[in-house]
């Protein structure tokens, strides 16, 4: 099946330099990482989607106490389209079933689904990853506009938009 990793715009020059999709919160520094892996109860991924956008994926506003106000308007997303068989990734329905036992682990897991929910994503659609993944097992490029439509685009006019090598 082919699942889908959407960005941000922010992330893509680092992800197209290094050549690879990293693990979420890569880009912290070493507090925010911590605090992040505290709250996450170690939930340390990379997702994707099967659905043709991911709102999660989407920069949003928050207010000060970090609770989701809205959406960021008119950013497009990047997608990175990969075959679930072949980098080996997990539902996140199959991947959480062992890992409810754990208190720490199932709270931060209902906190994660009920995000997801609210902003009109289905967990049930996300695949993950406990590893990086190079991009040369990427497929295909989608841009996915503010109004949801996704179209293909080549990897050259990401690095032309971008002014990468």
């Amino acid at each position: 099946m082919i699942i889908t990793h959407y960005t941000k715009p922010i992330h893509i020059r680092n992800i197209l330099s290094s050549g690879e999709l990293k693990l979420e919160g890569c880009n912290f520094d070493e507090d925010q990482l911590k605090t992040y892996v505290k709250l996450r109860a170690g939930i340390r991924l990379l997702w994707f989607t099967e659905s043709k956008n991911c709102n999660t994926a989407k920069p949003i506003y928050t207010d000060q106490f970090g609770n989701f106000i809205e959406f960021v308007p008119n950013l497009n997303q990047i997608g990175f389209q990969f075959d679930s068989e072949e980098i080996k990734a997990i539902r996140w329905e199959e991947w959480c079933r062992p890992r409810k036992i754990f208190e720490k682990k199932k709270l931060a897991i209902n906190i994660l689904n009920t995000k997801a929910i609210n902003i009109n994503d289905d967990p049930r659609d996300f695949w993950v990853l406990e590893s990086p993944i190079s991009l040369n097992y990427c497929k295909s490029y989608v841009v996915c506009d503010p109004k949801g439509q996704v179209k293909k685009i080549k990897l050259e006019e990401i690095l032309s938009y971008y002014r990468l090598p």
